[in-house]
C-alpha cells in the first residue's frame, strides 16, 4: 500500500533522497542534499550545510555502507548553488551518517569530503558483482567520460574507473537522470541538452561500454525522466517540447533486443502527459511499478506493469494522492535498494559471452581459444567455420586446425539457467608456401655440391655454416660427414614452410698404426668402399683386399685408396718394425671404489692380464672393477719374437657418506621439502622433474606422479654414492558442486555435484537429504551456500554451491468491510505477477491492485508468482454491509441565561423495521456561538471542547449505542447558558460519523437554543406562557386523550408508562420561536389492562409526572 508522507519538512525543487528500514519499512531519514531530517522530521545533529544543490536533477544519493549496519554514505553531485560560495563547483562530495547515534535518530559524523571535480548532475549507484561493495557512478561534464568509484566496507576508492564512451555529437551536460538497470547489465542516461543514451555496464569492473542514442541522430526536445522496468528489459524516457508539441511524452524502448538498430526501432509512445510541458521525472519503486511525477500535480501517476509491452503497461494517471504538489524531481534511489537479492536477476550471474582468438593464422597451423565469458556459465558451444574440428564443447579448445586460406567466423554460445549469450570473431587464414627440394643427396667428403629449393619468396638454411649462402635457393654445400640441413621458406604473407635435405657422405675407416717385432705380422683393415688398393705392395698378403696381412721387414707406411664410386678416399697406416720393445700400462693410479677402470697396453700383439677386479684382459685393453682395498694389475705381452711386461697399482679414493630422509606421501599439487646430507660433498637429484632445483642438500619437490628420486653425492675426487627417497603422490580429489540453484520455499531440488574422491561431505547439513551423497535433495528454508568436501586420505578439495530460496511473501492490504454499492480497493504486494480468483467483478485479474463495486460478501484468492516461478496464495474476505438511513438531531431548547446544567438532547431517528440496531461508535461535533453556551459534560460518552474563531466546538464520542426506539435520545450535551445579548443560537452539526455493522446513510438536523431570563443584557425580554398538559380518560372508547398547549420554544416529550416502567405511548415535538401549539394525542388503550399508569411530560422548563388510573 503506497501512501505519501504528509508531514515532511522538505521542499525540494528536484534533488532528494530517502532511506527506510529495509525490514520494517519505517522511515529513517530524508534529505534535499543540503539538510538531513530524521524520522521525526527533526534536523539531524550536524545535518545542515551539506554541499548539495536541491535544484540539480540528481544532486543527492544515499547508499548503505557494505557490511556496516546503520552506516550510510550520502553523496552530493554538482552543487552549483551550494550555501557556501566556496563550494559552488561541479564537484562530487560525500558525508557519512551513523544511524546508531542519537538513540537511533542518526548523526552526521563525516561531512563534505571532496571526491571529484568536473561532474554533471547525473549520479547513481549499483552493487558490484562481488556483493561486498558499491559502484558510485557519475559523468564528466567536459570529457564525456563516466567515473565509477568503488565503495567498500571501510573505504572509498577515490581514483575512479574511467570509461570513455558516449556519442560525441550529443551533449549531456544539463539536467537529466542516470540509472543502472536492476539486472546490472545496462545504464540509461538522459539530458535536457542532448539525447537519451543506452550503455552496457559491467558490474565486475565498473566499466561502461557501448553507447546507443535511443532517438537516433535526432536531437529534439528536452530528455529528462529515465527508468528501467524491474526485469531490466524495458526503458522509459520522458521528452518535453519535441516536434513543436507543447506537452511531454512518455516513451518505452525494448532494450533487450540484440542490435542497436532494433532497440531504436522499438520506440513506443506510452502516454501523452497533456497536463504539462515541463520536465517529468521517473523512478522505479520497490513494488515493481514506475512512478511518474508530473510537475504541479498533487498526485503521482504510475506505470502499473512496466515489464509489459507499451500497450499493456497499464498507465494510471493521478494514482497516488499527495499532501503537496510535484516539482521536477523524485527521490533518487539505486536499483539494488528496491528489491531483495533473491528477486534480482543480476547481470553478474547472467552469462555474457567473450573470448580471445588469433585474428590471423597461416593455413595448416593449430589455434587455441580462451574463454573470457563472465557471469554464471554452465556450458560452452563453439562453432569453428572452416576448421577441424568444426565444433567443441570444451571451455578452452586448443587444437583447432585451419587447412585452407580464407576468412572464417568463430562463434561462442554460453548458457546457464539464467540465460544465453553469443559472441563472434573473424579469423583470417593466410595461404602457406609449399617447399619443393630433394630429401636426400649424395656428396663426396669435402667436395662441393649444389642444392635447390623452390616454392617460397625467401629462404633460410640451417646450419648456415654448412652452405655458401644461407639465404639462397641454390647454395653450395661442402661437408666431410653426413649432415642434415633444414630450409625454412617464407611466403609474401609471412607464413612459412619447412623442408629437410639429408646430405649423405659415405663413411670409411682404416685401422690404427701398429708396432710389431721383426718377424711378426699384423692385419690391416679398411671399410666403407666398393674397392681397395694398398701400396706399396711390400710385405702385404693382398693389395686389393679390405683386410690384408702386413709382414714388412722394415717400418713401412701403407697407403690405401678406397673407391666410393663417384669419388675416392685415401688414408694411411704406419707399421713400425722393432727388434725389441717395452710395454706400459696406461690407466689411472687412483679411482673410486666400485668404478670400472679401463687399462690399455702401449705395445704388443698377444696380451695376458691378471689381478683383482679384472673383468677382461685378452686384448690390448682391460677393464677392472676397483675393489674397496685397491688392486694390482700385471700385464705380459708378446710381439713376434719379442716379449715385455708391466705392473700398475690402483688405489681407491675415500667415498662420501650420504644420509637421506625417509620417503614421504603428499597430495597431488602439494609441495614437500626433501633433505640429504653428504658431509660437504656435492649432491645431485635425479630426475629433476618436479624439483625446484636438482642440486644441494635441500630441494622442494612437487611431482605430478609418484616418483623415486635418486640422490647422488660426489666428492671432490669424483667418487659418488647413491640413495633414494620415494615421494608417493596421492591423487588430488576433484569436486564440482554444480551450478547454483533457485528453489521455492518448501520445495526440494536435487544437487548435481560430481567429483573424484573416497569420501564426500556437505556442510552445513541442514536442509540436505544425505550430506554424504553427491546428489542430495536440497530443501533449505533460507538461501544457503553449501560447501562440498572431497577427501582421499588426508588430501581434500572444496567447492561451493548456493541454493537461493524464494523469499516470496504475498501480502494483501485494503478494505475488509464495505458498504453495498461503494467502491472497494484491495492490493497485493510482494510478488512479480498475480492471478486473482474469482475474476467476477474484476477489470484485470492479473493486476496487483483491484478496484470494484461492493455487492455481496466475497472472498478473493490471489496467487503471487515471483521471478523464480514460485507461487504463494493468500485470501481476503470483503464483508459487504447493508445500508440504513439514520438521522441525527440536535434538540431545540429554551433556557434561562446563567442557568447551568442545561441539556441539549442528541436524538437519533431510525426506521422501525431496522430495530433493534447496535452502533459501535458515534463521533460528532456540535457547533454553537461562543457567547451563548459553554458545554461542561454529557450524559453519556466523551466530550472535548475547542474554539474556532467565534464558534465553540463540542466534540462528542459515544460508544456501544443500542437503538430500540424509532426516535431515541442517546445523550444530552450539558453546560452553562451564558449571559449576554444573544436570545437564540443555532446548534449546528459537523463531522458526524457512525460506526455500525450496517452502513449508515446519515442526515443531520440542527437545533436552536432560545435564551431568556433576567440575566439577558441589553435586549428585549420576551415572555412565554407556561406549557399546559391535560389528560382525559374515555373508557368507553378505550382511549386516553393527552392535550398539550405550548408556545415556549424547545423540545417536548410525552410518555405514558406502566408502574414497572414499560412505555405504552411516547410522542415528541419541537416548537420554534413564534409557534403556538395546541395538540391532542389519543392513546389507544384497547389492549391494556386495568391499573395505574404514569404520564411523564418533559418540557424546556423541566418535567412532571402525573398518575393516571385506567378502569375500562
Amino acid at each position: 500500500d503506497v501512501r505519501s508522507l504528509d508531514d515532511s519538512r522538505m521542499t525540494a525543487g528536484r534533488s532528494s533522497a530517502v532511506i527506510s528500514d529495509p525490514s520494517t519499512g519505517e522511515l529513517l531519514f530524508y534529505t534535499d542534499g543540503v539538510t538531513v531530517w530524521n524520522r521525526y522530521h527533526e534536523v539531524m545533529p550536524n545535518g545542515t550545510g551539506l554541499m548539495g544543490d536541491p535544484t540539480t536533477s540528481q544532486g543527492v544519493l544515499v547508499v548503505p555502507a557494505p557490511g556496516r549496519p546503520g552506516i550510510y554514505y550520502l553523496f552530493n553531485a554538482a552543487p552549483t548553488s551550494a550555501p557556501d560560495a566556496a563550494y559552488r563547483c561541479l564537484c562530487l562530495y560525500y558525508s557519512i551518517i551513523d544511524m546508531r547515534a542519537s538513540n537511533g535518530l542518526g548523526d552526521i559524523t563525516t561531512k563534505n569530503e571532496f571526491v571529484l571535480s568536473d561532474v554533471t548532475e547525473h549520479l547513481t549507484a549499483t552493487l558490484d558483482c562481488r556483493g561486498d561493495s558499491w559502484w558510485i557512478i557519475t559523468r564528466s561534464r567536459v570529457s564525456r567520460h563516466f567515473y565509477s568509484l568503488r565503495l567498500g566496507r571501510d573505504y572509498l576508492e577515490t581514483t575512479p574507473v574511467v570509461s570513455a564512451v558516449g556519442n560525441p555529437l550529443l551533449e549531456a551536460r544539463g539536467a537529466g537522470q542516470l540509472h543502472v538497470s536492476p539486472d546490472n547489465r545496462r545504464m540509461l542516461l538522459t539530458s535536457t541538452t542532448g539525447n537519451s543514451q543506452l550503455f552496457d555496464f559491467d558490474g565486475q569492473t565498473g566499466r561502461v561500454t557501448g553507447g546507443t542514442s535511443l532517438f537516433g541522430a535526432e536531437n529534439k526536445g528536452e530528455h529528462y525522466g529515465a527508468a528501467f522496468s524491474p526485469d531490466g528489459r524495458r526503458a522509459y524516457i520522458t521528452v518535453s517540447n519535441a516536434d513543436n508539441t507543447r506537452t511531454t511524452q512518455l516513451y518505452q524502448f525494448n532494450v533487450a533486443l540484440r542490435s542497436a538498430t532494433d532497440v531504436v526501432a522499438s520506440k513506443a509512445l506510452v502516454a501523452d502527459l497533456s497536463q504539462t510541458s515541463s520536465w517529468v521525472p521517473l523512478q522505479l519503486g520497490p513494488d515493481g511499478r514506475v512512478y511518474v511525477g508530473i510537475p504541479g500535480m498533487r498526485s503521482l501517476s504510475v506505470i502499473q506493469s512496466p515489464n509489459n509491452d507499451a500497450p499493456s503497461v497499464d498507465f494510471e494517471r493521478n494514482a497516488i494522492a499527495l499532501a503537496g504538489s510535484v516539482r521536477s524531481g523524485l527521490p533518487n534511489i539505486a536499483a539494488p535498494l528496491l528489491f531483495e537479492a533473491a528477486d534480482r536477476n543480476s547481470g553478474c550471474v547472467l552469462p555474457v559471452a567473450d573470448f580471445t582468438a588469433p585474428s590471423i593464422l597461416c593455413a595448416g597451423t593449430t589455434a587455441a581459444f580462451v574463454d573470457k565469458s563472465s557471469g554464471n556459465v554452465e556450458s560452452w558451444q563453439w562453432q569453428f567455420e572452416g576448421a577441424t574440428p568444426s565444433t567443441s564443447t570444451e571451455r578452452n579448445p586448443s587444437k583447432i586446425t585451419y587447412s585452407t586460406a580464407g576468412t572464417y567466423t568463430v562463434r561462442l554460445i554460453v548458457r546457464s539457467v539464467y540465460g544465453i549469450d553469443t559472441s563472434t570473431a573473424k579469423i583470417e587464414v593466410l595461404k602457406r608456401p609449399s617447399l619443393a627440394t630433394d630429401s636426400t643427396v649424395i656428396a663426396c667428403p669435402d667436395s662441393p655440391l649444389q642444392l635447390h629449393v623452390t616454392g617460397a619468396d625467401s629462404y633460410r638454411w640451417i646450419p648456415a655454416t654448412a652452405v655458401s649462402d644461407p639465404t639462397s635457393p641454390s647454395p653450395i654445400v661442402r661437408v666431410r660427414t653426413t649432415t642434415r640441413l633444414t630450409v625454412i621458406g617464407t611466403g609474401s604473407d609471412g607464413c612459412t614452410d619447412t623442408a629437410t635435405v639429408l646430405v649423405r657422405v659415405p663413411t670409411t675407416s682404416v685401422s690404427a698404426n701398429a708396432t710389431i717385432c721383426r718377424g711378426a705380422s699384423v692385419q690391416l683393415r679398411a671399410s666403407g668402399g666398393n674397392a681397395y688398393a694398398w701400396s706399396p705392395a711390400t710385405g702385404l698378403s693382398d693389395t686389393t683386399s679390405a683386410s690384408p696381412v702386413a709382414n714388412p721387414r722394415e717400418s713401412t707406411t701403407y697407403v690405401v685408396t678406397i673407391d666410393l664410386g663417384d669419388c675416392t678416399v685415401r688414408d694411411t697406416v704406419r707399421v713400425t718394425v722393432l727388434d725389441s720393445f717395452m710395454v706400459r700400462i696406461d690407466g689411472p693410479s687412483q679411482a673410486c671404489a666400485g668404478d670400472t677402470v679401463t687399462l690399455r697396453a702401449t705395445a704388443g700383439t698377444v696380451f695376458e692380464w691378471s689381478g683383482p677386479g679384472l673383468l677382461k684382459g685378452s686384448a690390448d685393453t682391460a677393464r677392472v672393477v676397483l675393489p674397496v682395498d685397491g688392486s694390482r694389475i700385471e700385464l705380459r705381452v708378446q710381439s713376434g719374437l719379442c716379449s715385455a711386461s708391466d705392473v700398475i697399482d690402483i688405489a681407491p679414493y675415500t667415498l662420501p657418506k650420504l644420509t637421506v630422509q625417509p620417503s614421504v606421501r603428499i597430495c597431488s599439487g602439494e609441495r614437500v621439502r626433501l633433505t640429504a646430507d653428504a658431509g660437504g660433498a656435492s649432491i645431485r637429484w635425479f630426475p629433476s622433474v618436479g624439483l625446484d632445483v636438482d642440486t644441494g642438500g635441500v630441494v622442494t619437490a612437487s611431482p605430478r606422479i609418484s616418483t623415486t628420486y635418486l640422490i647422488e653425492a660426489t666428492s671432490e675426487t669424483g667418487c659418488s654414492v647413491r640413495d633414494t627417497i620415494r615421494v608417493t603422490v596421492t591423487p588430488t580429489p576433484s569436486v564440482n558442486a554444480g551450478a547454483d540453484l533457485s528453489i521455492c520455499a518448501g520445495v526440494g531440488k536435487r544437487l548435481l555435484a560430481s567429483g573424484f574422491g573416497e569420501v564426500f561431505s556437505w556442510s552445513p547439513a541442514d536442509g540436505l537429504s544425505d550430506p554424504t551423497s553427491l546428489t542430495p535433495v536440497a530443501s533449505p528454508t533460507v538461501t544457503t551456500t553449501y560447501v562440498l568436501r572431497s577427501q582421499i586420505g588426508s588430501c581434500e578439495e572444496f567447492d561451493t554451491v548456493t541454493v537461493y530460496v524464494s523469499r516470496l511473501r504475498v501480502r494483501l492490504t485494503g478494505d475488509t468491510t464495505a458498504c453495498r454499492g461503494n467502491a472497494v480497493r484491495i492490493q497485493a504486494s510482494g510478488a512479480w505477477q498475480y492471478r486473482w480468483s474469482p475474476a467476477l467483478g474484476l477489470v484485470d485479474s492479473t493486476s496487483a491492485t483491484q478496484t470494484f463495486i461492493a455487492d455481496t460478501t466475497v472472498t478473493y484468492t490471489v496467487t503471487g508468482v515471483d521471478g523464480l516461478g514460485c507461487t504463494e496464495t493468500q485470501s481476503i474476505t470483503i464483508v459487504v454491509r447493508d445500508t440504513v438511513s439514520l438521522s441525527v438531531t440536535a434538540g431545540t431548547i429554551s433556557a434561562t441565561a446563567g442557568q447551568d446544567s442545561v441539556g441539549i438532547p442528541v436524538i437519533i431517528d431510525v426506521p422501525e423495521h431496522m430495530l433493534p440496531l447496535h452502533l459501535d461508535e458515534m463521533r460528532a461535533t456540535l457547533v454553537n456561538d461562543v457567547g451563548a453556551f459553554f458545554p461542561t459534560s454529557t450524559d453519556r460518552g466523551d466530550l472535548r471542547v475547542s474554539i474556532r474563531g467565534k464558534q465553540r466546538l463540542s466534540h462528542l464520542r459515544i460508544q456501544n449505542i443500542e437503538l430500540i426506539s424509532p426516535r431515541q435520545r442517546v445523550t444530552a450535551l450539558r453546560g452553562v447558558v451564558l449571559s449576554g445579548q444573544i436570545i437564540s443560537a443555532d446548534l449546528l452539526w459537523e463531522n458526524v460519523e457512525l460506526d455500525a455493522a450496517k452502513c449508515p446513510t446519515l442526515t443531520v438536523s440542527p437545533g436552536i437554543m432560545y435564551i431568556n431570563g433576567c440575566n439577558i443584557l441589553k435586549r428585549l425580554i420576551k415572555t412565554f406562557t407556561v406549557p399546559k398538559v391535560g389528560v382525559r380518560v374515555r373508557p368507553r372508547d378505550h382511549i386516553i386523550d393527552v392535550d398539550i398547549q405550548a408556545e415556549l420554544p424547545g423540545q417536548y416529550e410525552v410518555r405514558l408508562t406502566t408502574l414497572e416502567g414499560s412505555t405504552v405511548y411516547v410522542t415528541e415535538m419541537t416548537i420554534y420561536d413564534g409557534d403556538r401549539r395546541s395538540v391532542t394525542d389519543m392513546v389507544d388503550m384497547s389492549e391494556r389492562s386495568s391499573g395505574a399508569y404514569y404520564l411523564l411530560v418533559r418540557t424546556p422548563l423541566g418535567q412532571t409526572m402525573t398518575p393516571v388510573m385506567w378502569m375500562p
